[in-house]
């Protein structure tokens, strides 16, 4: 199975979005995250917050279990801390069972 992304930065100083695909035992897992921002950290923010999703067989259950972790970090309790962002789309096929999209 193949697939492909494509970016386009346009006027920004760094690419921040992020894509990332795992398969394991048949299952199939397709991640796009949109980083909030501009900088170094976010970009590398982005493509590990992408890939702990896609290590998940459920879309919705790999998202919460990623998010779950991330805003249990202490300094994410803080409203005015500068942390990493990042919006998501989940899809992921397994045999026998239905296309999860979260």
């Amino acid at each position: 199975m193949a697939h492909a992304s494509a970016q386009l930065i346009g006027d920004r100083s760094h690419q921040c979005d992020a894509t990332a695909t795992y398969t394991h035992n048949g299952a199939r897992a397709y991640v796009l995250c949109d980083g909030i921002g501009s900088s170094d950290a976010v970009r590398a923010w982005t493509l590990t917050a992408a890939r702990r999703v896609a290590r998940h067989a459920d879309a919705e259950a790999g998202l919460r279990a990623v998010y779950d972790s991330y805003a249990a970090e202490p300094e994410r309790s803080d409203q005015y801390a500068d942390v990493p962002n990042a919006c998501a789309a989940v899809a992921v096929t397994a045999p026998g069972k239905p296309l999860t999209i979260a």
